[in-house]
């Protein structure tokens, strides 16, 4: 992989392709505070950095086979890379979502419905 970086099953740790260990920020475990380090929550298995994806964004997707991939720039994630599969995807859950809350709303008030024959129509 060009520059892949997995997270551990945790989501403590960056573990990189070469098996290499990522520096974590530092903890004071007396006050459990955190120095230096902004902690954010990455919504990602796969990483990269930004600029070894502008060197060939096509194959760090073929690459995560499917999965999305977070960009990271200055160790923040980004943006997220996604194939058009996954895209369609989540679009078609999004919009199933959508049309679920319209149904819900409108079986709220199928008491005010009035009966219409089709031939009426």
């Amino acid at each position: 992989m060009i520059g892949c970086r997995k997270l551990h099953p945790a989501g403590q740790t960056f573990v990189s392709s070469s098996r290499k260990k990522l520096r974590r920020p530092y903890i004071d475990r007396r006050e459990d505070l955190f120095f230096d380090a902004v902690m954010e929550r990455v919504h990602a298995l796969l990483s990269v950095s930004i600029s070894a994806f502008r060197q060939n964004p096509g194959k760090v997707l073929e690459e995560a086979r499917g999965e999305p991939v977070a960009v990271f720039s200055h160790n923040r994630p980004a943006f997220y890379a996604v194939s058009p599969e996954l895209m369609a995807e989540t679009a078609e859950l999004y919009d199933e979502r959508q049309l679920a809350t319209l149904v819900q709303s409108r079986l709220k008030s199928v008491k005010r419905a009035v009966k219409v024959s089709l031939d009426d129509l």
